[in-house]
């Protein structure tokens, strides 16, 4: 990203690892709706400041170089040496480490935090460097399409989890997005009975269909219906909310039930106004959930054992010498769910 709404192919220089960081040379990377709203709304970002900026926090890669000074691996049952040829993946929001909500094991609420593609250059280039503590060895049961795309689902992990999700729970998912259907997705991996997931776009809702997203619905009458005959009227034990815009909250918030959760994943890019009324006098719990906390060992668990299947959002692959093309093309066709670059 060189300015707002304008992205290069540039040649840059390598990046130079610190002692505690590793060298990856990225194979695939997804393309998410922050990198989109950074590029083009400058969300996030100092533009000033930062730019030129190496979008990308959704990857797999290989080791080129391991870390001089390793520490302990963050999910002991997938540690393995951080050695050359390695295949990895990275939790790409970097905490401080030292902060109150990093000793409590809230990383993603660190009062110091850096992010690749947002605060520091990301994924989508030849080269990447990572802290070490932050990097997680893939399976070999993964394949690279499956092992880049967990870092979007162990945040569907985090919803779940703010949603307080128990097993025989009715849910509803507002938005048939990446982050929606990922998010149904965990819901039913988790336990609900119900997941009813609302998106009005018909290519992204027969998407969502085939992903095993639960029960789709294609506008707020039609979920609101067949909710009202599960439940008696009423409503859902929790609701996610996956879009950020003003009208998709206020349905989240219609959809749930006396008591029930409401789960804030949708991140708005404006002001968003809300009538409390129903909030207040019905107890409603409204949570934000903000990318992930160790959530990366269940998301390859739950992959590889047929639970969750990333894969079935992938709808097209592009080279990176291609990355401005695909980054255009994920902003504007709605037929897209998920694009990923084949870096290497």
């Amino acid at each position: 990203m060189v300015a707002r709404g304008e992205a290069a192919l540039r040649d840059v220089p390598d990046p130079a690892p610190a002692a505690d960081e590793v060298l990856i040379r990225p194979v695939q990377a997804g393309i998410c709706g922050t990198d989109l709203h950074i590029l083009y709304d400058g969300a996030l970002i100092d533009e000033e400041a930062q730019l030129p900026l190496t979008l990308g926090h959704e990857f797999v890669g290989e080791v080129v170089e391991g870390p001089r000074e390793p520490g302990p691996s963050p999910y002991p049952a997938l540690a393995r040496p951080l050695r050359p040829g390695t295949r990895v993946t990275v939790e790409p929001l970097l905490p401080c480490g030292r902060c109150g909500h990093c000793l409590r094991g809230r990383p993603n609420l660190c009062r110091a935090m850096s992010h690749l593609g947002i605060w520091r250059d990301g994924c989508m280039a030849e080269l990447v460097r990572a802290p070490a503590l932050r990097v997680v060895p893939v399976p070999d049961e993964l394949d690279d399409a499956q092992a880049a795309l967990i870092e979007l689902f162990a945040c569907g992990v985090n919803f779940a989890e703010k949603g307080e999700l128990t097993p025989g729970a009715v849910c509803v998912v507002v938005g048939g997005g990446p982050v929606g259907i990922a998010t149904a997705q965990c819901a039913v991996a988790a336990g609900a009975a119900h997941v009813l997931l609302v998106e009005p776009q018909a290519p992204r809702a027969e998407l969502a269909r085939r992903a095993g997203a639960g029960e789709v619905h294609g506008s707020f009458a039609t979920a609101r219906a067949a909710l009202d005959e599960l439940t008696d009227g009423g409503g859902a034990d929790v609701v996610f909310e996956c879009v950020g815009a003003e009208g998709a909250i206020r349905d989240a918030i219609a959809y749930a039930g006396k008591g029930g959760r409401v789960v804030m994943a949708g991140i708005p890019t404006r002001e968003v106004r809300l009538d409390w009324t129903r909030v207040v006098t019905d107890e409603l719990r409204l949570v934000g959930a903000f990318a992930s906390a160790w959530a990366f060992d269940r998301a390859i668990a739950w992959t590889v054992a047929g639970r969750l299947r990333p894969q079935a959002l992938l709808t097209a692959v592009h080279d990176l010498s291609d990355g401005v093309g695909a980054l255009a093309r994920a902003a504007s066709d709605p037929d897209q769910c998920k694009i990923h670059l084949r870096v290497a």
